[in-house]
């Protein structure tokens, strides 16, 4: 399991700072079914001395969504027990909108075909399926916003996990997003345990795919959620994503290598008992 390195903000920080879910468990085990941030004040400069030089300030990661929204240590501690593809990845910050104590918003961000990214992971962490309701706007690191986050009645299964992957283009994502609304509320659909193990491999032709496979008693369907899928290094950071194209399969189109850097694989959809 990859250790995740969520950064931690309970004060200003100053100077330089270095920065749809597996509901089914890896390895194919069973799915069940504030801190307050006081923002530093600067001194005036020194009187009389005018050639202080100025600190070269870099804001961290998503520093400002993640003290807005801080965790409260139930809801780590659930997030921390997670057996599910989400423990693989190295997230680079998590908070929970709204204050809510059930869904938590998790963000990491990846370069891969001369293209920024950013991940947007909702973790369901109560054990009844939700729906969710949120308008965000995603920023770039000079504050201007890159892309919407507008939708409604997202069904989120139990301890599952679906992500939404922004491309930024040439801008690099800053981690922020302006929340308007985070709503949560009961689900609709049913859910049940099942089971899920997910491979790298490689098409006759070489390119590379990760192929899904889902395990249930009953019939399971994700209409209107398709998975996701991302190749990891052996620290949890994303080398490469892409969409299901069909039957639970992400595949990875011209792409022969990965540099050797491939270590794992995490895949994320949400699955409910089908209504057939």
């Amino acid at each position: 399991m990859k250790k995740m390195k969520l950064i931690w903000l309970s004060m200003a920080i100053i100077g330089t700072v270095v920065s749809f879910a597996a509901c089914g468990d890896k390895g194919g085990s069973s799915n069940g079914g504030n801190d307050s941030f006081e923002e530093g004040i600067l001194d005036d400069e020194p009187e009389g001395d005018d050639n202080v030089p100025e600190a070269d300030e870099t804001v961290a990661f998503g520093a400002g969504v993640a003290a807005e929204y801080p965790i409260s240590s139930e809801m780590q501690g659930k997030l921390e027990a997670l057996s599910t593809d989400y423990s693989k990845v190295n997230w680079q910050i998590a908070y929970a909108p709204s204050n809510n104590e059930g869904v938590i918003v998790s963000e990491t961000s990846y370069f891969d075909d001369n293209r920024n990214y950013l991940v947007v992971a909702f973790t369901n962490l109560t054990d009844e399926g939700v729906k969710l309701s949120f308008e965000g706007f995603a920023e770039n690191t000079e504050g201007d916003v890159v892309q919407d986050l507008l939708e409604s009645d997202v069904e989120l299964g139990p301890q599952c996990t679906i992500v939404r992957n922004l491309e930024f283009d040439n801008a690099e994502p800053s981690g922020e997003i302006k929340w308007n609304s985070f709503n949560v509320e009961a689900g609709t659909e049913e859910y049940v345990p099942w089971e899920m193990t997910s491979e790298l491999g490689k098409n006759p032709s070489g390119e590379y795919y990760i192929q899904a496979t889902i395990t249930a008693d009953v019939n399971m369907s994700h209409v209107g959620t398709n998975g996701y899928g991302y190749v990891l290094d052996k620290d949890g950071n994303i080398l490469a994503g892409a969409i299901e194209s069909s039957g639970d399969k992400v595949e990875f189109y011209g792409v022969e290598s990965f540099g050797g850097e491939n270590a794992d694989v995490a895949y994320f959809v949400n699955l409910f008992k089908a209504h057939f």
